[in-house]
């Protein structure tokens, strides 16, 4: 398998275990990539409905809820750190 492949199998990976909606699931994810899991709840929900938004391999409907939700909370689906752009290379596969 080449590198290109193993990469199209990850993001393949990270679009199934996001759109599961599978707290325990992405949480293991996010611990293969390393991530920080934040340990409020909501924290992490709106997070992961953030990250779905900004994925560019995620089609319209796809991030339909997760964009819903967020309107609905008052949430944008912008992502900043600390003030600082969100990079969603941080992210991607």
């Amino acid at each position: 398998m080449t590198k290109e492949e193993m990469k199209e199998t990850l993001k393949e990976v990270q679009k199934k275990v996001l759109l599961s909606y599978d707290e325990e699931k992405i949480k293991e994810f996010l611990k293969i990539l390393k991530k920080p899991i934040p340990e409020n709840p909501v924290v992490f929900w709106i997070g992961i409905h953030k990250w779905i938004c900004n994925l560019p391999d995620f089609t319209d409907e796809e991030k339909k809820f997760s964009r819903r939700l967020l309107k609905e909370y008052n949430f944008s689906e912008s992502i900043t750190e600390t003030g600082k752009p969100f990079n969603a290379r941080d992210y991607l596969l």
